[in-house]
């Protein structure tokens, strides 16, 4: 089975195997059984205490489940590592339409410089101006179907065409902005492997730009899950 234990409370999830498999509370100090709850979830890969340690979070592939400290199953959905394979130019037609995002994470494909084998593509073969276009819209499609406290991640980088710097990511943001997204941080990923800048260069690329874009004022961020001490 698998286990949590948070202060004076222990949780254990019996094994699958067993005819009636259990979530059950312990108490740490009497030793005696706080609460059970008959367990419907099969092939549980993930079991953790939210970050107040006031619910117990459980999922397999495809569901999750959520309870309180009482037992009670207070959230169940069925919507994990499902995948959608189509032109992401036609998002709001491909996905549920009851469908609500929280947070989107995503590079998009790179312009004119990598064919990715499919016709009528974003990026290869198309001018710079429809390339924009292009991911304005999807991101725009993305921006309807976000919650009001959602966030949207833009793993994007500078490049060279014609002998010359072209800043995609600061022309992105400024398309982004013009759906409603607003840019909250410009982050640095630092990478000790890149390819070269150029060959007439001899400056060599050690880093990317993650673009945090928010919906609204009140997004939702951890940013502390991410914060590096010395």
């Amino acid at each position: 089975g698998m286990h949590l234990a948070a202060g004076e409370r222990f949780y254990y999830l019996t094994p699958y195997e067993q005819a009636s498999r259990q979530l059950i509370c312990y108490d740490v100090v009497t030793q005696e059984t706080v609460w059970s709850t008959v367990f419907s979830l099969s092939d549980v890969k993930t079991m953790m205490l939210s970050a107040d340690q006031s619910h117990i979070i459980a999922a397999n592939d495809n569901q999750l489940m959520v309870f309180d400290a009482d037992g009670s199953c207070v959230y169940e959905k069925n919507y994990m590592n499902k995948v959608y394979n189509g032109d992401s130019r036609r998002l709001l037609e491909i996905l549920p339409k009851d469908v609500l995002i929280q947070t989107t994470i995503t590079s998009p494909p790179y312009f004119d410089m990598k064919d990715y084998g499919v016709e009528g593509q974003v990026g290869f073969g198309q001018k710079y101006e429809e390339y924009l276009y292009d991911l304005k819209d999807i991101f725009a499609q993305i921006h309807t179907i976000t919650k009001d406290d959602g966030t949207l991640w833009i793993v994007i980088d500078t490049f060279k065409r014609d002998q010359a710097v072209v800043t995609l990511p600061f022309d992105l943001v400024q398309k982004l902005k013009e759906v409603g997204w607003k840019l909250q941080e410009i982050i640095i990923w630092k990478k000790d492997k890149t390819v070269p800048w150029s060959s007439k260069g001899f400056m060599q690329r050690k880093f990317e730009y993650v673009l945090f874009f928010s919906k609204g004022d009140n997004y939702k961020t951890n940013k502390d899950q991410v914060r590096i001490y010395d």
